[in-house]
């Protein structure tokens, strides 16, 4: 596989030394030209009343036909204040499915994540999982998200019904000499609570967008508005041409070392390589990064190596550069606080503080799994 081999190989590495260490996932708002969710969708709960069922599945899945959208005037999603039974509810009602088994493991996800994660759902007008959906995407023209299947999938049975096509992007991270990844530090205490937390931080990213958005419509200005211009420097271009294909800025880094890259991204003021995409995804990062703090006292290692290509040798390969917690940096996590805050409609009190969360830069030479602090492979 490639990147994504690589990446399940990195994750592998961190799980036999550390536990249930995950590859964050990374998700573009970038939808398809056409929404083109071509297996049939069928609603996971009751129908709301007076709702057109037929209308609601046209406006979201968009029947491959963009200009359908034009005309839906859809409501933007309540979520009751009373019970999460009638939260769970609300939100079934507002969720397409491609298979019968989704219903159930959205259903299970729902009555056990965080509030903060219910609430976000009020910024969205629907909710598609889909086996053909790959990557997962918020679509502004929908005003909902579009979830890829495999989150969802707990067996082989259940696996085997989702999509096995790549993710688009991957071939853009073969085609250059350096890998750049990000492992999660936080250790899942089983795959049950691995799965809670893959779906907590693809949810948290993409509400954030659906939040945005939805700030947007209502006011004229986008919550994302307020961020930082991205500097025109060397992970802005390494960005561009991983995650959106831009061909120009694979030419420039061509005249780029990784010290280069590694050095922008330590002084520049995003937070995330995925943030350096477009406004949007640095808004979406800095919410996902934050409740993943405050959540389960998740950090990010980042780290720049080279392209093992089908080498899945990663452990062992000495890092060009590497930092941790680039969000915990003072100048930049109190900042990011108060987006995450603006961004998530119900109040937050968080607990955890600047002081617990680390922000080191990581000396070139060291291996990938020193840094990991994974014991040397026998």
């Amino acid at each position: 596989m490639k990147f994504k081999a690589i990446c399940i190989a990195a994750c592998a590495l961190a799980v036999t030394g550390c536990g249930h260490k995950r590859k964050t996932r990374k998700d573009i708002l970038h939808a398809p030209d056409e929404l083109l969710v071509q297996t049939p969708l069928s609603l996971a709960g009751s129908i709301p009343d007076q709702r057109d069922d037929a209308k609601f599945n046209r406006c979201i899945t968009g029947d491959a036909d963009p200009d359908v959208l034009a005309s839906c005037q859809l409501p933007y999603l309540t979520v009751p204040g009373v019970t999460r039974e009638e939260q769970v509810e609300s939100i079934l009602g507002h969720t397409l499915i491609s298979h019968d088994w989704q219903k159930e493991r959205f259903k299970t996800f729902l009555q056990a994540t965080r509030p903060e994660i219910i609430s976000m759902l009020s910024c969205v007008k629907g909710i598609a999982i889909s086996t053909d959906i790959r990557p997962s995407f918020y679509y502004p023209s929908s005003a909902a998200i579009y979830l890829d299947a495999r989150y969802f999938a707990a067996n082989a049975e259940e696996a085997n019904t989702v999509s096995k096509n790549p993710d688009s992007r991957e071939e853009n991270f073969d085609q250059i000499e350096l890998l750049f990844f990000t492992v999660d530090t936080v250790q899942a205490k089983s795959i049950e609570d691995s799965r809670r937390l893959d779906l907590e931080g693809l949810l948290a990213h993409e509400l954030a967008h659906a939040c945005d958005f939805k700030a947007a419509a209502l006011t004229g200005t986008h919550l994302s508005d307020a961020l930082p211009e991205v500097p025109d420097n060397a992970v802005y271009h390494l960005a561009q041409w991983l995650f959106f294909g831009e061909a120009g800025s694979k030419d420039k880094l061509a005249g780029y070392t990784p010290a280069d890259i590694g050095k922008s991204y330590e002084d520049g003021p995003v937070i995330d390589i995925y943030g350096y995409g477009n406004q949007y995804e640095h808004l979406a990062m800095i919410v996902q990064n934050h409740l993943g703090f405050e959540f389960d006292g998740n950090n990010r290692v980042d780290l720049l190596t080279n392209n093992p290509k089908d080498d899945e040798k990663l452990r062992n390969f000495p890092i060009h550069w590497g930092m941790t917690g680039k969000f915990c940096q003072p100048d930049l996590f109190q900042y990011g606080r108060e987006l995450t805050t603006k961004t998530v409609p119900m109040k937050l009190e968080f607990q955890k503080s600047q002081t617990e969360c680390v922000s080191v830069v990581h000396p070139a030479g060291k291996a990938v799994h020193e840094v990991l602090g994974l014991p040397p492979q026998s």
